[in-house]
């Protein structure tokens, strides 16, 4: 019963030992013991069912959230231009005709020359764009453009072209696909460049388009041509900042091409005919690829001339190092429609090869005096010219004579 003063501490023989951790008693189920927690396992399991799940909106919302800004773009233009309009009756052309509203000048306008009375054109024009990141350092924009365009001339012919952001299977299929531009920064953290590099990036684009003309009708009857194209610009580029100042670039790209044509001008085919195949007059095909490496250094100082009559002039010089090698290889081949109705192998129209090393210096002594020397060398293979190689050597000199 005896009390301890406020901020006194009991003595030790007033403390009680400590009690021992307890026991679950031997009548106590498994489950319901506690452990170093505190909370039985029927505990955990109530705690366990009252969690809530992830809300399904807010991730799609986060998700989107990564999205850049949506970009959806329609145009329209129509043209109309008449001839031969009917002079005695201008007072009745239409007050919209002439501000553009409608595309009929109204009655009685059609002159004496009725095959040129109206020539018409329209254009259509489709185009969205995009773009998300994956990660901090993984990014995607992306686009698609759908265009389409129709000509009328002198009320007698119709003509069009049309054309898509097209994905190319084989020579003349594949399906609708946007085009696209993967960036990666953040490389220099790779063992491969972490001891010599201070920025490392990568990049790749993809462009693809399928486009065609018509005559008199856009449907297959009246296609006279069509093209498939597909091109990486870069496939792959790596830009490089090295510790020592200098900077790199290796790109590399490709292209491939198909061009076929058709005549419509023959007789209907019999019903259930191939009208691809029917039509089919000629074709070309082309490919190509190229690589670049680029090694510059640049090097900025200045100091002052030690010459009083020069009051100390101070003169900012710069030097600029570039040495440049291109691989450049391309091939057109050409098809032709037999007298069986099929195609005629592949005839090579032009294959070149060339090969370039390119080491360039710019120097600047001051704002007013600059100069620079460059050395080409290079050879360029074509199939039917031959080989012929280059050497190229120049020099230049800037001064620029201005009073103050």
């Amino acid at each position: 019963g005896e009390k301890t003063q406020p901020g006194t501490r009991p003595s030790k023989e007033d403390e009680s030992p400590t009690a021992p951790p307890s026991v679950p008693d031997e009548d106590t189920p498994p489950d319901a013991a506690a452990d170093s927690t505190g909370k039985s396992k029927d505990e955990k399991k109530r705690d366990r069912r009252s969690r809530t799940f992830p809300n399904p909106v807010t991730a799609l919302l986060r998700w989107f959230g990564d999205f850049k800004d949506v970009s959806l773009t329609y145009r329209k233009s129509e043209n109309v231009a008449h001839n031969g309009m009917n002079a005695l009756s201008s007072d009745s052309i239409r007050m919209a005709y002439m501000f553009g509203f409608v595309l009929d000048p109204g009655p009685q306008q059609e002159g004496g020359i009725a095959s040129s009375f109206r020539n018409y054109n329209k254009s259509e024009n489709i185009s969205a764009s995009s773009g998300f990141a994956l990660t901090r350092n993984i990014n995607i924009t992306m686009s698609f453009d759908y265009t389409r365009q129709k000509t009328v001339a002198s009320q007698v012919r119709t003509t069009g072209s049309s054309s898509l952001s097209w994905f190319k299977l084989g020579d003349a299929s594949g399906l609708p696909f946007p085009k696209w531009t993967l960036n990666v920064s953040g490389l220099e953290k790779l063992p491969l460049f972490s001891h010599v590099a201070s920025t490392v990036s990568a990049s790749t684009n993809f462009s693809g388009e399928k486009s065609y003309s018509w005559r008199d009708t856009p449907e297959r009857a009246g296609i006279t041509d069509e093209k498939f194209a597909f091109s990486f610009q870069p496939l792959l580029r790596l830009n490089i900042s090295w510790k020592n100042g200098m900077t790199s670039t290796i790109a590399y790209n490709i292209n491939n091409g198909y061009s076929p044509q058709y005549n419509i001008s023959k007789a209907p085919p019999l019903p259930g005919e191939d009208l691809v195949a029917y039509y089919f007059q000629s074709a070309s095909f082309s490919e190509g690829s190229d690589i670049s490496v680029t090694h510059s250094y640049s090097k900025r100082s200045g100091f002052r001339l030690p010459f009083p009559f020069l009051k100390n002039k101070e003169l900012k010089n710069s030097v600029d190092l570039n040495v440049t090698f291109n691989y450049k290889t391309s091939e057109t081949n050409s098809q032709l429609a037999d007298a069986s109705g099929g195609k005629t192998d592949k005839i090579l129209n032009s294959k070149t090869k060339l090969w370039s090393f390119r080491p360039e210096m710019r120097y600047s002594f001051s704002n007013r005096v600059q100069g620079g020397a460059h050395l080409d060398i290079g050879k360029n293979e074509d199939n039917r010219n031959g080989k012929v190689s280059f050497t190229e050597f120049g020099i230049n000199i800037n001064i620029a004579i201005r009073g103050n």
